[in-house]
């Protein structure tokens, strides 16, 4: 007689073996959007252009569901069991667990973390913008310590107050394995960020963005050396000899001397003066005419 394996053996109707996987499938995937990166790895970056796209997600300590189950048990012994029955939701232990979450983006962090509310779990989304985060600290208390657990708090600006008023917890995660390091990883996207909103320069521009912008550049140098060429103010010996100081040059001087040869067609501009940034282009260029060879002496 062949024996029957637990996998081919039918589910029982209405088990809860069995309908648990239908109830998490929504939570499967916030557990596994994410690029695997580290806390520790997202220290490194010089940008937030590594978030792009890919979020960083939190991984979750298996120890918060002990502090969810610790705090059910008090509350339903405090309340000689009159909390298990007016609230049963304390007892939501696993959908709590499953639920609670913390993104890190290139522009915001993003949490939930359900909290019990009679029958049902409040499950409340909040979203905090990077460049609007005042502080993020690192707390516990006696709960919290008894489970090997701390909070961390993500404190963003507040619409009116003064002082503590003015701050608001916008994020207040029980459920982190590494908090110091989160801690320290949202310290860095915020500093980042405001780098990116403050710096016009090209400096604090994500690497990648800033080697498109300086490829452009470079391009719009050689077409403008090119056109140079062909409206013959330049021989070729002469803008290969000046090529490579122009594309170093922090100014585009190519495309300065064709506007002021432009100007110089339209009437506006002198000759002399189109000669002149023509010759100012090339000695800033350090260009050095090649010596031409001495004429011949009469003869007699």
């Amino acid at each position: 007689r062949r024996r029957t394996t637990p996998r081919e053996s039918p589910p029982a109707t209405g088990t809860r073996a069995y309908a648990e996987p239908a109830m998490a499938s929504a939570y499967l995937e916030l557990e596994m959007d994410g690029t695997g990166m580290l806390p520790r790895d997202f220290l490194r970056a010089e940008d937030l252009s590594v978030l792009q796209g890919k979020p960083m997600v939190a991984e979750k300590d298996p120890k918060f569901k002990d502090m969810a189950c610790f705090n059910a048990a008090v509350a339903g012994l405090c309340s000689c069991g009159m909390a298990w029955l007016l609230s049963p939701s304390v007892c939501f232990v696993d959908s709590m667990y499953r639920g609670a979450y913390l993104k890190l983006t290139d522009e915001a962090v993003e949490f939930s973390q359900p909290t019990p509310s009679a029958c049902v779990l409040g499950k409340t989304k909040r979203t905090v913008r990077l460049e609007n985060i005042t502080d993020v600290t690192v707390e516990d208390n006696c709960g919290l310590r008894i489970c090997g657990l701390k909070e961390v708090i993500v404190q963003t600006a507040g619409t009116g107050g003064v002082g503590d008023a003015a701050n608001i917890r916008g994020v207040q995660a029980t459920f982190l394995r590494e908090p110091e390091l989160w801690k320290d990883a949202i310290d860095h996207a915020h500093r980042l960020k405001k780098q990116m909103m403050g710096a016009p320069t090209q400096a604090l521009m994500p690497r990648k963005v800033r080697g498109e912008v300086m490829e452009r550049g470079m391009t719009a140098k050689l077409e403008g050396l090119q056109q140079l060429q062909l409206e013959g103010l330049l021989t070729s010996e002469e803008a290969q000899s000046v090529k490579v100081a122009l594309l170093m040059h922090e100014e585009d001087l190519a495309t300065k001397v064709l506007g002021v040869h432009a100007l110089f067609k339209r009437g506006v501009l002198t000759r002399a003066d189109c000669d002149a940034a023509l010759d100012h282009m090339m000695k800033v260029l350090h260009f050095t005419p090649a010596k031409r060879p001495e004429a011949a002496p009469l003869l007699s």
